[in-house]
């Protein structure tokens, strides 16, 4: 977040969430749901989850 000039209050603002919330998601205290991984995303203009790999998943559970 630094490298992109981001305050937790900043990504706070664009995931539409509170600067709290944001805060324990850094410190590691909060598990996040897809909808806020998600919104991560898209607030920082990134790709955590490869949509290649989820395609990959239904292949798999779809075979057995």
């Amino acid at each position: 977040m630094k490298q992109m000039g981001l305050t937790q209050k900043a990504l706070a603002e664009r995931m539409n969430c509170s600067q709290q919330y944001v805060s324990k998601i850094l410190k590691g205290k909060e598990n996040m749901s897809l909808d806020t991984l998600s919104k991560l995303e898209e607030a920082l203009d990134i790709n955590i989850i490869d949509d290649e790999l989820i395609g990959h998943a239904s292949i798999v559970a779809d075979d057995s």
